[in-house]
């Protein structure tokens, strides 16, 4: 069962049971007949046995999957965009302690959804898909066939150094 589906069916489970139990509560204040009361309190066990717990149960294992999954996205982001990423700074950002997030991280990878190795000893989880930083290498243009040597750094264009035009 999906995590919006259990969030639907126990939202829709918790809401049959709030209405049954205000029919069940009318049933015991107010009687029309001398056995209603008795009736009453029988369709409010029954109603929270049937609909109000189960909803209940439904709707924190939903949410507590769904944000799960929003950490374990973070997790995976934040592992991808920096090349050494300490387990107490993400236990920082996500609100977690450092276990918690080692596991994340582990589970992460154990997925594939991050490349990377983390480091016990120093707490640090060190990304294997990550720009390591600033290169320096010869590019041909493709306009002048000159060869240029160029710096690549993320965000920033490189033009050859002949006639001008980006190379990368």
């Amino acid at each position: 069962m999906t995590i919006t589906s259990k969030l639907i069916l126990g939202g829709v489970l918790a809401f049959v049971g709030v209405s049954c139990s205000a029919v069940a509560v009318g049933m015991i204040v107010a009687p029309s007949r001398p056995e209603q009361p008795s009736a009453g309190v029988a369709v409010l066990i029954m109603t929270f046995g049937a609909f109000v717990v189960p909803g209940t149960v439904l709707l924190w294992v939903g949410l507590l999957r769904r944000r799960h999954a929003r950490h374990l996205d973070q997790v995976v982001a934040m592992g991808q965009a920096s090349a050494r990423l300490p387990l107490a700074q993400l236990g920082e950002q996500l609100g977690i302690p450092v276990p918690r997030a080692r596991e994340l991280v582990l589970e992460a990878i154990a997925a594939g959804k991050l490349v990377g190795r983390l480091d016990h000893e120093h707490g640090v989880f060190l990304s294997g898909s990550a720009h390591t930083g600033v290169q320096k290498i010869g590019v041909q243009c493709p306009s002048c066939s000159g060869i240029s040597q160029v710096i690549l750094a993320p965000g920033v264009a490189a033009h050859c150094s002949f006639c001008g035009l980006r190379v990368a």
